[in-house]
């Protein structure tokens, strides 16, 4: 989401929590994930869903430029 930032493409306010998604691929993929810490299933996929819509708002207005 940095990188986003730096290169003049920012999200939404509404998006600035979903950087606390990050850990949980890592837990997942190298350690007890549900032993770990335990993540609201459906408000992180409600969150993905509004942010691929979102992108693919952007790039459907880029690509019309």
């Amino acid at each position: 989401m940095a990188l986003l930032e730096q290169a003049g493409h920012g999200l939404p306010d509404r998006f600035e929590d979903l950087d606390v998604l990050t850990p949980f691929g890592a837990m997942y993929r190298y350690e007890d994930y549900d032993a770990v810490v335990s993540l609201d299933r459906h408000a992180a996929r409600e969150s993905l869903r509004e942010l691929r819509a979102w992108v693919e708002t952007r790039l459907r207005e880029r690509s019309g430029e």
